[in-house]
């Protein structure tokens, strides 16, 4: 376990300061040890109060915390007033680990949060032994003394900044430069070398807590043993997830959610589980199985949650597909995501109509089973790929999407089964739907135990 020692402050609403801050180093395996500095009243949107806390008091905290702990990182935000930005500077020039400084000047309405005096000291003692300052565009305004316009302006400040306070790395972040823009740019002063980092902006308000997130990010990461560049990148993927599943609760601006990097790996794990439980399922029920399986051979796909779903990336399938040896059903690989191309991109469809409808499953098409499916009463849908438009028989990847949406398209319930009759060069097939596989596979089961039971009726006839 490493251990980081977060000197902030208290933000109530825990999006922002010394909460978030821990919520990152705990998700990222980093165990945080805090030093409150000021404590807050605030909102999403305003702050409301600030209350400095006893420099006396955050001494003897961070004495003791050095006195227990072996420090991995250390991250730095908003210091309160001059007296404890110098008891931190004391603190952190004996320490020999990496230092994100965060140099939070003014809060997101405008609060001054960080007074001229405090600023000097965080100049003069703090930036100097920092691994990495991430200011925001208005912050490196005043750390470089010079406005900032454009992308090329960042490089310049971020270079200033460096040199000014002999440090080898800056990231200036340019949410604030590019607010109408359908990219932000952040900017990483590396060594002498610039790189830029480029994402498409989201489409969500105003996030708060950002800046936290990312710059305890980092610092985890450089806990971690990545170089600075690699940690900042890491990062962001972070922040893109805590903004792109951020809280709205009607405020200007959202509650950033670092905790969703958890959520979607939790969501990951049950889906790979519920499709090995699946699989097992069939498994066991080879014998009324092995005759649905196509010449084409069988996948089970089972995608995310519709909220976390971006694109086939998201749907879990089964490499190399399932096949019958000897008998029995198959598969030679574990479930994986993005491992189902077809079976996958029909969930994806059908989900657009149907979102908790998360999964599928392909058997042979013959008029046979489609009969006993309909006498099970199933619900059934289909289209004609004989209608397929040519502009998208062309491209690799629509037309199964295509033949989805159209079956869906007039329907008011979800239906369990869609098939086609194929066309030249594609074998007809039966696509069995449902909310998670094992309810996909209970019904391909329901369809297979019909079909045995028929034939061996024939049979004796």
């Amino acid at each position: 376990m490493k251990f980081g020692l977060i000197v902030a402050g208290y933000d109530p609403t825990g999006s922002a300061g010394i909460i978030l801050d821990s919520f990152t180093f705990r998700i990222l395996e980093v165990y945080p040890l805090t030093a409150i500095t000021v404590l807050t009243v605030q909102t999403p949107d305003k702050v409301i109060t600030v209350e400095k806390i006893s420099s006396d008091y955050v001494k003897d905290l961070i004495d003791h915390i050095l006195s227990c702990f072996n420090i991995d990182v250390v991250k730095i935000g908003v210091l309160g007033d001059a007296e404890i930005a110098n008891i931190v500077a004391d603190r952190i020039s004996v320490l020999d680990c990496p230092i994100v400084v965060d140099p939070v000047i003014r809060a997101g309405d405008g609060t001054l949060l960080t007074d001229p005096d405090t600023l000097r000291v965080i100049e003069d003692r703090i930036i100097p032994k920092a691994t990495i300052v991430t200011p925001n565009v208005h912050e490196a305004e005043i750390l470089a003394g010079m406005e900032i316009r454009s992308i090329d302006d960042m490089k310049t400040a971020a270079e200033i900044i460096a040199k000014k306070y002999g440090i080898e790395h800056v990231l200036i972040k340019g949410g604030h430069l590019m607010r109408e823009a359908e990219n932000v740019t952040d900017v990483l002063y590396d060594k002498g070398s610039f790189m830029t980092i480029t994402v498409k902006r989201l489409k969500v308000k105003d996030v708060h807590g950002t800046g936290c997130i990312l710059s305890s990010a980092i610092a985890a990461y450089l806990a971690h043993g990545l170089d600075v560049p690699s940690a900042v990148k890491e990062a962001k993927k972070i922040v893109e997830l805590a903004m792109e599943f951020s809280i709205d609760l009607d405020y200007k601006r959202n509650l950033a959610n670092v905790y969703a990097v958890v959520e979607l790996q939790l969501e990951r794990y049950k889906v790979i589980e519920k499709l090995k439980q699946a699989i097992d399922l069939l498994k066991q029920s080879s014998e009324y199985v092995v005759d649905l399986i196509p010449e084409v051979r069988s996948n089970i796909a089972y995608a995310l949650p519709a909220e976390y779903v971006r694109g086939i990336q998201d749907v879990a399938g089964i490499p190399g597909r399932i096949t019958v040896v000897d008998g029995k059903i198959t598969c030679f690989s574990e479930p994986k995501f993005g491992a189902s191309w077809h079976v996958g991109r029909a969930v994806l469809a059908f989900m657009k109509y149907f979102p908790s409808y998360r999964a599928c499953m392909n058997i042979r098409y013959s008029e046979d089973i489609l009969e006993i499916a309909k006498d099970l009463g199933f619900k059934i849908a289909s289209f004609d790929r004989s209608e397929e438009p040519e502009e998208v028989r062309k491209v690799e990847g629509l037309s199964i999407p295509w033949g989805i949406e159209r079956a869906l398209k007039n329907v008011k319930e979800p239906p369990d089964i869609i098939y086609d009759k194929g066309a030249w060069g594609k074998e007809p097939q039966i696509r069995v739907f449902g909310k998670d596989p094992i309810d996909v596979v209970y019904k391909v089961i329901r369809i297979g135990i019909e079909y045995l039971r028929r034939k061996e009726e024939s049979s004796k006839a």
